[in-house]
């Protein structure tokens, strides 16, 4: 059954957007929700996400069900302690004078559309609509490890990063938060919109990655009047990356791709303007050809296994299926901490254990409900291509079974999926788990 976990956010949104009765007190308690903050009410993300219980009256201010996300995504172990904006706080500590170099993922958010929102709202509604669009782009960019290192007007910098951190994680963190408010932008907000005859608000969204020797952290400015940044031919490619992108779409530089070493189905090249020419390069100078592509935001989402494309509207749709497979990692052989789908770069060697789960039920499968069970691993990358394991079943070890343990072994985005037959003439189902290895 399918479901709208940003249920919370779109309702209001929708509310102003189609001027329904007693939208005024929408914005009423929006300014009231925006007091608590001005006020020191709360400062916090944790706190924010209580607003609703704050404010006197009917629930009405934008907020996103974390809960839910995080059943669904997972903790994620890179998330800030806070949201802040400005220096990021693993760096702050930097002195005006000091300059280090360590890995960064930049990320240039554009909303596009917003002008042609005065044919219809006033200022205050304007405000309210772009506010909660920017404030989604804050509250996912947190979500899933990121930073907000600047608000521009109509778009938001994000910085992916922890001190000491791996950059793969870095770089996941990126594309799930980008795919995110990308589909929600154009699934969700853009239906609002359109219910209302009006062009919707879309985003353009670049995303690069510069190593540790290309990225340097430092002050511009001088003191009292200064900015942490970072200096980096890859900070301002992600820029450049975002104004070549299409509506909706999400550029990536080649850093990014090399780096997890990413399927070429999950991107493409683009075509140069009026021309059928592909357009490879973000940046041409001295001894640098730097490529660029596209990410395919949409397939990526749906290798999770709770999000699927609704063909016949063409959009992405959460929709959890009655049988999953559960995952399990450690060290040895305990299997004590869970892996979430798509969450960050596991270490190679690490120890993998998938269970069939009924989720319907809310219980482990019983193996009489099957009358098969086929284990299969779908592997991507070069490493696995070059060692002739692209795509194995375990060696049929795990057939007939109810779980299958394994380990991580290769770079790239690969797949664990599970067969399942009642009989003969029954249809088969097929789980599948995603999960980058590092």
């Amino acid at each position: 059954m399918s479901e709208n976990i940003f249920q919370d956010y779109t309702d209001p949104l929708s509310r102003v957007i189609n001027k329904q009765e007693g939208y005024k007190d929408e914005l009423n308690e929006y300014r009231n929700y925006n007091s608590l903050f001005e006020s020191g009410t709360f400062t916090t993300l944790k706190e924010a996400q209580n607003i609703p219980k704050e404010i006197d009256g009917p629930k009405q201010v934008a907020t996103l069900d974390f809960k839910r996300l995080e059943e669904l995504f997972g903790h994620n172990p890179n998330s800030l302690p806070t949201i802040t904006i400005g220096p990021h706080p693993d760096f702050e500590n930097i002195d005006h004078s000091e300059q280090i170099h360590h890995h960064c993922v930049s990320v240039f958010i554009d909303i596009k559309g917003s002008t042609n929102l005065i044919k219809k709202y006033n200022l205050e509604e304007i405000r309210f609509i772009k506010d909660n669009v920017l404030t989604l782009c804050i509250y996912l960019a947190h979500f899933f490890g990121g930073h907000v290192h600047r608000l521009q007007g109509d778009g938001i910098f994000l910085q992916f990063v922890r001190r000491e951190g791996h950059p793969n994680n870095d770089i996941i963190n990126a594309l799930n938060a980008s795919s995110l408010i990308t589909f929600f932008i154009q699934s969700l907000l853009a239906e609002i919109f359109e219910d209302q005859g009006i062009d919707p608000l879309k985003v353009r969204t670049g995303v690069d990655y510069g190593p540790a020797e290309d990225v340097l952290w430092s002050h511009y400015g001088i003191p009292g009047c200064s900015e942490l940044t970072t200096t980096s031919l890859h900070t301002d490619l992600a820029a450049k990356l975002q104004a070549n992108a299409a509506p909706n779409s999400i550029m990536l530089g080649d850093n990014i791709v090399s780096k997890l070493d990413l399927a070429d189905n999950f991107w493409d090249y683009i075509t140069k303007s009026g021309s059928d020419d592909i357009d490879y390069y973000v940046f041409r100078g001295g001894d640098i050809n730097y490529n660029q592509y596209e990410f395919d935001w949409q397939k990526y989402l749906q290798t999770f296994d709770f999000l699927e494309k609704d063909y016949a509207e063409g959009k992405i749709i959460f929709d959890k299926p009655d049988y999953r497979l559960k995952c399990s990692i450690s060290k040895d052989e305990s299997y004590q901490e869970n892996y979430y789908q798509n969450l960050y770069s596991l270490p190679k060697e690490t120890n993998i254990k998938y269970t069939i789960y009924a989720e319907k039920y809310d219980r482990s499968l019983r193996k009489q409900e099957f009358k098969s069970i086929k284990w299969e691993a779908h592997n991507t990358g070069t490493e696995a291509e070059d060692a002739e394991q692209l795509e194995h079943d375990f060696g049929g070890n795990f057939d007939n079974k109810l779980f299958c343990k394994t380990s991580a072994k290769y770079l790239g985005h690969h797949q664990a999926k599970c067969k399942l037959s009642a009989g003969p003439h029954s249809p088969t189902k097929t789980l599948s788990f995603p999960i980058f290895v590092q």
